[in-house]
């Protein structure tokens, strides 16, 4: 008798059954925005932080398909510091991994500004594991996506997010 590895499939549904358990139980969504300062999620201003300029395209492109408009690019952490400092976001969609740092990194320093950031953020990964998601929510992720992900998963999350409906 052989054993054959699961197929990819099978994995995706493992670790999406895994991560519906754990948001359940501990994540939580973005702190709320005084009322009547919210946008529509449609009008929700979103940056995308990925090291690859590819991945980044993709994830613009789902967020197009997701009825999303108003999104900025970030290469990096740093980067996407800077932008935060001068521009505030709704919703930052970040990788794990990056070429300067992690994306727990990145998240630590947005939680860590003084008046404290109300920026949701999710983070982006393609192998996650409970040792990651801890750290993650021990640092205020909002969310998690294992990727490949669809537009109705994305915009999902971020409704999920923003204190949308779904």
């Amino acid at each position: 008798m052989t054993f054959a590895p699961p197929t990819e499939p099978f994995r995706l549904q493992a670790c999406n059954a895994f991560f519906a358990g754990w948001s359940q139980r501990l994540l939580r969504p973005a702190p709320r925005m005084n009322a009547g300062t919210a946008p529509a999620t449609s009008d929700a201003q979103i940056l995308v932080v990925d090291g690859q300029s590819s991945v980044r395209q993709q994830i613009r492109d789902l967020l197009v398909q997701a009825g999303f408009n108003r999104m900025s690019e970030a290469c990096d952490a740093g980067q996407a510091l800077r932008m935060l400092n001068v521009r505030p976001m709704d919703v930052v969609l970040c990788a794990y991994e990056m070429p300067d740092g992690d994306g727990l990194e990145l998240l630590r320093a947005i939680r860590g500004q003084e008046p404290p950031s109300h920026t949701g953020f999710i983070l982006l990964t393609g192998d996650a594991d409970r040792a990651l998601v801890g750290r993650a929510v021990r640092c205020g992720v909002n969310h998690f996506l294992v990727k490949p992900f669809t537009a109705e998963r994305l915009k999902r999350k971020i409704e999920d997010v923003m204190g949308a409906a779904a």
